[in-house]
């Protein structure tokens, strides 16, 4: 074999281009490698970053929601009020509103005093209730599971009922009707005259008096808002038995009664009327009377419910138009 010595070179330089190409493609693999493990890194920050901002988006909104949907968590918890109220065993056989006090002709009219109670002026028979609707918890239920006689008013009743759920649109289970969002039916209905009475569910536990307020506050708005030719009238809450606020803190008269004052200037501010039902349901040392109160210390009795009668039948805003009762104060009759 013929030797030529520009075979060897040849072989060299193949080698050398073949090894040549063999670093290059590693190095761009490395390349590749770095620059994925790089755009890696860089979304795990973002990621990181993302989670971050989240949590104190999520945080701030956490906080600033606290302060005004402390009640809703009664929403989640067994409702202290009866699912019905309870039976009576001294059921009245008549619930025709009673004149209390004399009847005395009169047309004189009770001034009305800023931000006060309205006071008594005449006697109405209950077709003053026909145009009316009743918005409240399981205590207004009882105005129907009690088959109380208010001339076919709409009884907006619900187990559990709040402010905040009236605000928030809440469909609350009717015990007739079903599954309702209360301000939709009301608004639907106008009626001329709404009675409210709500909060004892939401009161249960101490310190939540500011956001409960809040929501008292904002329910009149909607309520004037979507009723803006109704009468509203606001009534107390309603005072317990002592013994209650060993189970349920909150329920403390004493508070009770700053809450209602609370809501008697609420009550000013949308042109509503307020109707101390104290008048009649507590008793000297400001407890719900033993005699018209479950055994519950919170319902009333069907007695109870015929004083609850009495008293609105006694509280109407004066109209010369209104059905007041022969002999009573206003009456043309």
């Amino acid at each position: 074999m013929e030797y030529r010595p520009g075979n060897r070179n040849t072989q060299g330089a193949a080698r050398a281009r073949q090894q040549a190409l063999r670093q290059a493609r590693q190095r761009r693999r490395r390349y590749q490698i770095q620059a994925w493990a790089r755009l890696g890194f860089l979304l795990l920050i973002l990621l990181v970053i993302a989670g971050i901002i989240t949590a104190i988006i999520t945080a701030v909104r956490s906080s600033a929601l606290a302060e005004l949907e402390q009640e809703a968590v009664v929403e989640e918890q067994e409702s202290i009020l009866a699912p019905l109220p309870f039976q009576s065993e001294e059921d009245p056989e008549n619930l025709e509103p009673r004149n209390i006090g004399p009847r005395v002709d009169s047309t004189t009219l009770t001034p009305l005093t800023v931000g006060g109670a309205l006071p008594a002026c005449g006697t109405v028979e209950t077709s003053y209730f026909a145009d009316a609707a009743f918005l409240g918890d399981s205590i207004t239920e009882g105005l129907s599971e009690y088959d109380i006689d208010l001339s076919g008013a709409l009884v907006c009743g619900y187990i559990g009922a709040a402010p905040n759920q009236i605000v928030n649109r809440t469909a609350l289970t009717h015990p007739d009707r079903g599954e309702e969002v209360p301000l939709d039916v009301l608004t639907q209905a106008q009626p001329a005259k709404l009675y409210i009475l709500m909060g004892t569910n939401t009161l249960v536990n101490a310190g939540n008096d500011e956001s409960f307020l809040n929501y008292y506050d904002k329910m009149l708005e909607e309520l004037r808002n979507s009723l803006p030719n109704t009468i509203l009238y606001v009534q107390s809450i309603l005072p317990v038995r002592p013994d209650v606020k060993e189970k349920s803190p909150g329920l403390d008269n004493t508070r009770l009664a700053a809450i209602n004052q609370s809501i008697s200037q609420i009550a000013v501010k949308y042109g509503a009327y307020y109707l101390d039902l104290w008048e009649t349901f507590a008793d000297e040392e400001g407890n719900l009377r033993e005699d018209i109160a479950q055994p519950d210390g919170i319902h009333l009795t069907v007695p109870g419910y015929q004083e609850w009668v009495t008293f609105l039948c006694n509280h109407p805003l004066y109209n010369k138009n209104n059905p007041y009762l022969l002999g009573s104060d206003y009456s043309t009759n």
